[in-house]
């Protein structure tokens, strides 16, 4: 396997970056999975608690945890899922709190399908939408409202881009809706994520 840049080759030397068989670094791989190509770089993206608006909701450590006897567990970015999807116990606790907050504001909950379970009587003059605040260990990853909800504006609804996670693994997973406006970078050397607030409108 070789690199290039710019249609010039850059040359690395034979096994750069080939599989260590003996310790499992190194190695390259293409992940092909039904919700889209992913980095899943351990704990160093360890989702620690959850925030909805100023609440922050208190799971017990580990609640997050990727599991590396069963596999299951762990969060990842993932560019082909749409929204954000939580494992039942946590998705029932985070979404309480939304119900509990729109339920304030005097917001009817409607019924609209089986995946969208939480969504509302839209109100073109509300503009209370609570935000969600992931919390890793060295950083927050807030998700402003204009990337949390979907609007149906001519149904006269709105719903909370917050889902089931559909399969067997129980993981945690932050959907591309969630990652606009947002620079990612996945840094392999080092195995960290690292993200930062950005307009990228303006990016040019």
């Amino acid at each position: 396997m070789d690199v290039s840049v710019c249609d010039k080759r850059i040359g690395f030397p034979p096994g750069t970056f080939d599989l260590d068989t003996n310790t499992g670094e190194g190695g390259c791989i293409f992940d092909t999975g039904e919700l889209g190509m992913f980095f899943n770089l351990g704990p160093y993206d360890a989702l620690v608690d959850v925030s909805v608006g100023d609440k922050r909701l208190g799971f017990p450590p580990g609640t997050f945890d990727l599991d590396t006897n069963t596999g299951r567990g762990g969060c990842m970015f993932d560019t082909g899922a749409l929204g954000m999807y939580f494992n039942q116990g946590p998705y029932d606790a985070v979404m309480k709190e939304f119900d509990d907050h729109f339920s304030s504001f005097g917001l009817k909950r409607v019924s609209v399908s089986k995946d969208l379970r939480y969504c509302y009587n839209y109100h073109p003059k509300f503009q209370a939408y609570a935000k969600m605040t992931l919390h890793f260990p060295t950083a927050d990853y807030v998700v402003e409202p204009t990337y949390l909800y979907l609007h149906y504006e001519r149904k006269g609804y709105f719903c909370v881009g917050v889902f089931i996670y559909p399969g067997q693994q129980q993981q945690t997973i932050i959907g591309s809706w969630l990652q606009q406006d947002m620079r990612l970078l996945y840094d392999l050397n080092v195995g960290v994520i690292r993200f930062m607030p950005e307009n990228c409108a303006a990016d040019q």
